[in-house]
């Protein structure tokens, strides 16, 4: 797939990041966030490096990039696609709600409606369906064993919760906590995304009376470097 045209950029982190670099180092920075943006990753060959970078890259500016990508980067990156998934699941849903819609009979060449009884009265109206029961398709595959409309409430309201969090999670890691519920059984997992909305948490937690410091929690995931040295700087 073709990458986005652009990325995300998040002024405070990135000088929070930078700080301890030359104005050079920056320059240099910038332009290969841009290049690995557009083709994945940077050069490995130290003159390709060099030229695209437009000076000799310093070991601080390297440090930015693991095997060729920087982290924070491919983590814009797939929030981009978990977003292009979830709007284009949204369009076909929305397509497929339109398609089903039934439209109205024309009138009959002697002015009747063909839907009128013989004695003139019109049938009654079907009920119209339950809006409140509609589930919004997520942009993970739910597993059969969660396949269930309270769950999946309440799964949706976990993305919303981190969406809100500027946390929303790439498709990995919902994949992997998807695994994770599975294994707790439905119940457990209800009880556990409501437990970890209720907390504010940015992980999956279980509720555990005999422990009363929430935070000795294990959490599912953990931060990245870039976003470890962004909670730290400021």
């Amino acid at each position: 797939m073709k990458s986005s045209p652009a990325f995300q950029f998040y002024p405070d982190d990135f000088i929070g990041g930078t700080v301890g670099m030359t104005a050079a180092e920056v320059g240099a920075y910038i332009r290969l966030l841009c290049f690995a943006w557009g083709n994945g990753f940077i050069p490995s060959d130290s003159c390709a490096l060099k030229r695209v970078a437009g000076i000799t890259v310093s070991e601080s500016v390297l440090s930015k990039f693991t095997d060729g990508k920087n982290p924070r980067m491919e983590e814009e990156r797939n929030k981009q696609a978990v977003w292009r998934d979830k709007s284009r699941i949204g369009g076909l849903h929305s397509a497929a709600k339109r398609a089903s819609t039934t439209l109205q009979p024309p009138l009959q060449p002697n002015g009747n409606h063909p839907c009128l009884q013989p004695n003139g009265n019109t049938p009654s109206p079907s009920p119209s369906p339950n809006k409140t029961s509609e589930v919004l398709p997520s942009p993970f595959p739910i597993p059969v064993s969660l396949n269930r409309k309270d769950f999946v409430k309440i799964w949706e309201n976990w993305l919303e919760h981190l969406k809100q969090k500027r946390k929303q999670p790439t498709i990995l890691a919902g994949e992997m906590q998807l695994k994770k519920l599975e294994s707790m059984g439905i119940e457990r997992a209800m009880t556990a995304l409501k437990f970890s909305i209720e907390g504010n948490y940015q992980g999956i937690f279980e509720p555990n009376p005999r422990q009363q410091n929430t935070e000795q929690h294990k959490p599912m995931s953990k931060m990245t470097s870039a976003e470890m040295v962004s909670e730290a700087m400021r």
